[in-house]
């Protein structure tokens, strides 16, 4: 009888924990879900889902917000509000215009971006909306570009994921030495150090200095180091302290080309790409 005693207690002791265990575990996963759906709203309160468009030739601020859907009201007060803080007359066509909408799909701002470095922000207010031009947070980093040329400086440069004020600044430094339109050869290579201006995504904003330079000219190399003259001034010199700045530059009109025999219908100069629409196709 005391074993049998015995036994129905410890029963119900394990019982009693298994239950509780149960209850605990319930209430956990009670707490979760209102954890979960706390959350949930909080992030579809704050989640802004971006839609971005180029300002198009001959555009309007206005207008355009109307191609996000915006109402003609709400575009227009929008337009009122931003131009309290800037001169919608210098909006250019093929900035961005970005509009963001909460998950519902509710108006949560509009920003133009000016340039590099600022940008108008617009938010909807009770009555209205507000416009402020604030500054896009940048860092700058030191960062090392190379190439290798097969067929021109300026494509060996975007093909190393830079544009083409890289390949005309260095183009620009070694001008005293090379002509960048007869001398290069196919299996030329490039390395430079330069400081680099990023977004907080990533994305390039710009460039600083070119810190140095080395270009391989069929076989030959040239060097560039980037000094300060005892008075702040900037200018390049070799590797052995000759300066790089000469009486003539080698081609001192030729980058004002339109085009070159560097260059096929495929694959435009630069300088043609922005121009080509005033060219015509011949």
């Amino acid at each position: 009888m005391v074993g049998t005693a015995v036994l129905l207690a410890a029963g119900t002791v394990v019982d009693g924990y298994a239950i509780s265990k149960y209850r605990n575990a319930e209430k956990e996963t009670q707490r979760q879900l209102e954890l979960t759906k706390t959350e949930g709203a909080r992030l579809r309160a704050v989640l802004v889902l971006p839609t971005a468009k180029q300002m198009p030739t001959g555009g309007n601020f206005a207008g355009i917000l109307a191609q996000f859907g915006l109402s003609a009201v709400e575009a227009a007060d929008a337009a009122a509000a931003a131009q309290h803080a800037f001169n919608l007359r210098q909006v250019r066509a093929g900035n961005t215009v970005t509009v963001g909408r909460s998950v519902e799909g509710s108006l949560r701002q509009i920003d133009y971006k000016i340039d590099a470095e600022r940008v108008l922000h617009i938010v909807p207010q009770m009555s209205g909306f507000a416009a402020e031009v604030r500054s896009i947070p940048v860092h700058s980093e030191v960062a090392i570009v190379t190439g290798k040329l097969e067929d021109s400086l300026f494509n060996a440069v975007e093909d190393a994921g830079e544009s083409a004020e890289v390949a005309m600044r260095l183009a620009q430094i070694f001008g005293y030495d090379l002509d960048f339109y007869t001398d290069p050869r196919r299996g030329d290579t490039f390395r430079i150090v330069l400081e680099k201006r990023k977004y907080a995504t990533g994305e390039t904003a710009g460039y600083g200095k070119i810190l140095a330079a080395e270009y391989i000219n069929d076989g030959r190399k040239y060097q560039a180091l980037l000094f300060h003259d005892p008075d702040g001034r900037p200018a390049y010199y070799t590797a052995d302290g000759k300066s790089l700045q000469k009486a003539f530059l080698r081609s001192p009109l030729k980058f004002g080309a339109p085009v070159t025999s560097h260059f096929s219908k495929s694959r435009f100069h630069p300088i043609l790409k922005i121009y080509r629409p005033h060219l015509g196709t011949d």
